[in-house]
């Protein structure tokens, strides 16, 4: 990734989850628009040009971008099944 996408730089973690096909972008609170800008905005552009929705999570709130063809639901349909995972795992006890 280009140095301006650090999320120390951009105030963004791009975090890709290729099972469930999707990208989480993980905003931070000091910098609550920081996704709607360069670098940010546009990553989040050739993301979902390249058939990868991103949700945008800027702490309050969830912000889909789906690829042209695929409506906003099923990519939250996709982050509900991987949170579902996330449930699952967190319930097992050793």
């Amino acid at each position: 990734m280009a140095d301006d996408l650090r999320p120390d730089l951009c105030g963004v973690v791009f975090e890709p989850h290729w099972e469930e096909d999707f990208v989480l972008a993980l905003i931070d609170p000091n910098k609550p628009n920081a996704w709607r800008h360069s670098p940010s905005w546009n990553l989040i552009g050739r993301l979902t040009d390249g058939g990868h929705p991103v949700i945008a999570l800027p702490g309050v709130g969830r912000y889909c971008y789906a690829p042209a063809g695929m409506k906003p639901a099923e990519v939250l349909r996709r982050l509900a099944l991987f949170e579902g995972k996330i449930r699952d795992r967190s319930s097992v006890r050793n």
